[in-house]
């Protein structure tokens, strides 16, 4: 004897596996929504090392007395930072610390590097000032600077 209104066991099964489905394609795309906004993070990084390291060669070229600034091409959040330094072994190195996570990106100068030196990003100081300088020994050499 079947009682109307009755739920089969067979409609209950789909319901669940229909729910299941449903679960795990919100979880993937929350997933991959997260991996998106690392790897922008991550690009911005990089095209903001590139940016500096061609800006310093200008820098280089134009000698003693030039000087360019330059911003993060990114928004920075309270206790973001960015550290950008020049060393001696000819690269550059950008730390960037957004949102927890750190990145890192390494670029070789086009030109050589007398003086390390090395400035700190911070949501409160945000530029970056790449300066031409003639060094004691007569040559010219590029500093950063705040």
């Amino acid at each position: 004897m079947r009682i109307r209104g009755q739920v089969s066991i067979d409609l209950m099964f789909a319901v669940v596996l229909i729910l299941i489905t449903a679960l795990g394609v919100i979880s993937w795309g929350n997933n991959q929504k997260a991996e998106t906004a690392t790897f922008g993070n991550a690009a911005y990084v990089k095209v903001f090392a590139v940016d500096i390291r061609d800006s310093v060669a200008k820098v280089y070229a134009h000698g003693p007395g030039f000087e360019v600034v330059k911003e993060p091409p990114f928004p920075m959040s309270e206790g973001d930072w960015v550290n950008v330094s020049l060393n001696t072994n000819g690269t550059l190195v950008v730390v960037a610390n957004l949102g927890g996570l750190e990145y890192r990106v390494v670029q070789r100068l086009q030109v050589p590097v007398a003086v390390p030196s090395h400035v700190l990003l911070t949501p409160e100081n945000r530029t970056l000032v790449i300066k031409a300088v003639r060094l004691e020994s007569g040559g010219v050499g590029v500093v950063l600077g705040p």
